[in-house]
């Protein structure tokens, strides 16, 4: 079977993307379709190369020509020390090797005296995790050796003892049968520090966000809310009655108004003052909610007068719903000890779907003044309005 051959610039390619941007082995067989084994291969025979390729350039050397044919080893040597990312060699004894852009980060002024340090030094005594640092990157190391590369953040120090965040990849490869780590750093502090920035700045708006969804709230509630008992306003009521209105005609389901008028209230005011007027609907008001259905709504109609829309609800039901508010009031008032004692009249009408909503104001605004003239503290329909309206036509000489 013939033997593919692979051009020189793939194999350079290849290399150098492992040695210095520390890709692993299978994410370049990946990249450029290519066995592992092949790839290892490569760079076990780059590897061979590297006590030459790491050595310090002789000075007084001849001056290279415009066009120089640079040789593998000087290209990766050249690579090495010219890129911004710290780039240094060490095995599981420690370091042996490194470019400037080491020197520059950590503030160590040759590489003679960088290789005198364990990893461990180059960080403070324990990592954000709590975790021990010595500990902490020997397991890094062993698993770099173990597993061909290993990827993680880190927390440094450089010689003058400042802390900066790092991102830290070490790629393990073989140097004349024993492992080799290249350890690429890069310093990230500044990004991870415009993170903070915008995780906190997030948060704020997260917070503001919820401030004025909450504020928006509030005010929704205010612009349905009758200030003085805490139920609904006038607005509200009148935007229940058209939505129940025009459920009622699409389904034909019953709809049912209940009006009450506290009687004698200008008594009220003139005995216990605009106060006491102003504790008798709050009272009044909490006795309606307590007895009103869950279905019902309830609100301030205007002044002394109260509203309950009945969903779902005839005229008969409604007016036993009236009946039984009115006794509870009757009953009521002598524990509540307003003058003369605190009673509400009641007028009950029904949705007619040809008429409409208008209409069943009216008519249990009708039947409210009816129970005012017939005595007060009574419970009239708008039906029972109408039998009486004919009984007097009737009786009309």
């Amino acid at each position: 079977m013939p033997r593919h051959v692979y051009s020189a610039e793939l194999k350079t390619a290849v290399v150098q993307q492992a040695m210095r941007a520390g890709t692993p082995v299978a994410e370049l067989a990946i990249r450029y379709n290519l066995p592992t084994r092949l790839i290892r291969r490569w760079l076990h025979r780059a590897a061979d190369a590297i006590p030459a390729v790491f050595s310090p350039v002789a000075k007084g050397s001849a001056a290279a020509p415009e066009e120089p044919q640079i040789e593998p080893d000087s290209r990766f040597r050249t690579l090495f020390e010219t890129s911004q990312d710290a780039i240094m060699l060490l095995t599981e004894h420690g370091f042996f090797d490194c470019n400037r852009s080491t020197l520059g980060i950590y503030g160590i002024p040759t590489v003679e005296e960088f290789v005198r340090f364990h990893p461990s030094d180059l960080s403070p005594p324990t990592q954000p995790s709590g975790g021990n640092s010595l500990e902490l990157a020997n397991q890094h190391i062993m698993r770099a050796i173990q597993t061909g590369s290993d990827r993680f953040e880190w927390t440094h120090r450089r010689a003058n003892g400042e802390d900066f965040e790092a991102d830290v990849l070490l790629s393990s490869f073989i140097q004349e049968g024993r492992p080799v780590l290249q350890a690429s750093v890069r310093d990230i502090s500044e990004t991870k520090r415009l993170q903070r920035l915008l995780s906190a700045s997030n948060a704020e708006l997260r917070t503001a966000h919820d401030q004025v969804e909450r504020q928006n709230r509030e005010l929704e509630r205010l612009c349905v809310t009758d200030q003085l008992t805490g139920l609904y306003n006038r607005r509200r009521l009148d935007e229940v009655i058209q939505t129940e209105g025009r459920l009622a005609r699409r389904t034909r389901c019953p709809l049912a108004m209940v009006l009450a008028d506290i009687d004698h209230f200008k008594r009220i005011n003139d005995t216990l003052g605009h106060q006491g007027g102003d504790q008798a609907l709050r009272d009044i008001a909490t006795l309606l909610k307590a007895n009103v259905r869950d279905a019902d709504v309830l609100g301030r109609w205007g002044g002394e007068e109260f509203m309950i829309v009945c969903r779902g609800t005839s005229l008969d039901q409604a007016r036993v719903l009236a009946e039984r508010l009115r006794t509870a009031m009757e009953i009521q008032s002598f524990e509540l000890g307003h003058a003369g004692g605190t009673t509400c009249s009641f007028g009950v009408a029904a949705f007619n779907a040809t008429q409409g909503t208008e209409a069943m104001i009216r008519d249990a605004d009708d039947a409210l003044y009816e129970a005012k003239a017939a005595g007060r503290n009574r419970v009239i329909t708008s039906r029972h309005k109408a039998s009486i309206a004919v009984a007097r036509e009737r009786d009309k000489p």
